[in-house]
């Protein structure tokens, strides 16, 4: 057994290392901790790990007896932060954590799944004539351009689901596009229907270790099911089901469905053309190709000092993560490619920290399609506490994504005052975005909020698209530049 791949660690890790991972596995599994039965078996397994990598004799031993294939890791992580050490204060203080996870082994085709994506659309009355009419335009051009292993499926819903094509491989294109262009419109919006029938369909392919995929189109909101499509998706999640949203129009509920999408580690965009459909449509779908590892999660504890403010994923698909739920579901990771997250750390009070203070340590776990398995990586975002003022500026990556960051805050600001009804503080801060916008050359989306500015300020509420456009504009801002 490879004790490396136990700890979640390197070949290459230091006895440090080896002990932090093995004291965060016992904090994770102890049965004095976790009473769970089924877990007993993992810490023993974790004990021995550390039994024999800490023993240099045994550890010497052991590594020979390793294939050059076991000592490579599959997935780096490189841990960045935004300054080199936290200053010892007794006031609040913010530390920025980017974590890159990248794949460093690039698997043969025949070791990649296939996929099953599957089409949830809604053909309620509101999406009659032209938007429905694009859709599925849309949709059939999406379907030419599957390889001819992956399987679709399709679902319509309005106050009630219908299932349009099961899960088939491609094979009769002609059958496909006349039931598709058949879907007509009518009814309100129950988004439960569909996702429950679209889910249904995803699981069976789950079963037979295909990469599975939900895709929800709507232009509404979904009234009395909220809920229960959040308790599907979390179900989902469990079953590395990915649920992602394309919101067409401006009257769909975002709030909704961010949170639908984060819990299983999908996302949220946000369509305001025919041109920007297509588009998503086939970000959504390149970005499925060739998925590595599915079901990224950080399972993860850290100091009582220290609380997580917010988490970003960056790259490759930007959406918040969901704080209140741990473990973090971070998504899914490209074969060779990266996934990157900005983690936003608050410290209270650091006078009593000594020498380090943990800002979360704990495991990631992911399934790989290569090896058909749950593994583990260790991460450790520990830091050291200074009496020294640090006056080194953050890595630029960082740098960039905080003040980005900041502009994405501030429209989150300016909708909460709108809900609470502080037309003033809101119309003013709406006009320092667009300041701050111009300042850094998005003239477009400037022009947008000064836009919404006039609207604020004439009806008191947002137009229908103004929020959205600045929401989902702002959150853009955060993707790595190139």
């Amino acid at each position: 057994m490879n004790q490396y791949a136990v700890l979640g660690l390197p070949f290459d890790a230091s006895q440090e290392q080896i002990r932090e991972a093995y004291f965060v596995a016992v904090r994770h599994l102890h049965p004095d901790v976790n009473p769970d039965p089924n877990v007993q078996e993992e810490f023993l397994r974790v004990q021995e790990a550390y039994e024999t990598l800490s023993d240099i004799q045994l550890r010497k031993k052991h590594d020979r007896a390793l294939s050059p294939e076991e000592k490579k890791f599959p997935i780096s992580i490189d841990i960045q932060f935004s300054r080199p050490a936290i200053r010892r204060l007794n006031e609040p203080q913010l530390i920025y954590s980017l974590v890159t996870l990248t794949s460093s082994t690039e698997p043969k085709p025949e070791d990649l799944p296939p996929r099953h994506l599957c089409l949830v659309v809604d053909r309620s009355t509101s999406m009659q004539g032209n938007r429905i009419e694009v859709v599925k335009a849309n949709i059939i051009r999406l379907i030419n351009d599957l390889n001819p292993q992956d399987q679709i499926s399709i679902v319509t819903f309005s106050d009630r689901a219908n299932l349009v094509i099961p899960g088939s491989k491609i094979k009769n294109l002609h059958s496909f596009e006349t039931r598709i262009r058949a879907i007509d419109t009518g009814g309100g919006t129950e988004i439960l229907q569909g996702l429950q029938m679209g889910v249904d369909e995803l699981r069976y392919a789950n079963n037979q270790g295909v990469f599975t995929h939900l895709i929800l189109l709507t232009d509404g909101h979904t009234y009395g099911d909220e809920q229960q499509c959040l308790q599907l998706a979390k179900e989902s999640s469990k079953e590395n089901i990915v649920i992602s949203a394309l919101g067409i129009g401006g009257k769909w509920n975002d709030e909704f469905l961010d949170r639908l999408t984060a819990l299983s580690g999908g996302s949220t965009m946000y369509v305001s053309s025919t041109d920007d459909l297509s588009k998503h449509m086939m970000q959504k779908i390149n970005s499925s190709k060739l998925v590595y590892a599915r079901g990224i999660k950080f399972d993860f504890s850290k100091d009582d000092a220290v609380k997580l403010r917010y988490a970003f994923r960056l790259y490759p698909e930007i959406n918040p993560l969901l704080i209140d739920t741990v473990p973090l579901n971070l998504g899914n990771l490209l074969a060779k490619g990266s996934l990157s997250i900005l983690f936003e750390f608050l410290i209270e009070n650091s006078m009593e920290i000594e020498d380090f203070v943990r800002l979360a340590s704990g495991f990631v776990e992911y399934s790989a399609f290569a090896h058909r398995s749950i593994s583990r990586l260790f991460v450790s975002m520990k830091h050291p506490v200074s009496d020294t003022p640090q006056t080194q500026l953050p890595p630029p990556v960082i740098l960039n994504a905080m003040s980005r960051l900041t502009l994405y805050r501030m429209q989150e600001r300016v909708r909460e005052e709108v809900k609470a009804g502080d037309l003033s503080n809101a119309t003013r801060h709406l006009k320092k975005l667009a300041t701050n916008l111009l300042s850094q050359g998005n003239s477009g989306l400037a022009h947008v909020v000064l836009k919404e500015v006039r609207h604020l300020e004439e009806t008191h509420q947002f137009s229908d698209d103004g929020d959205k456009r600045i929401k989902y504009g702002t959150r853009a801002l955060l993707l790595p530049s190139g």
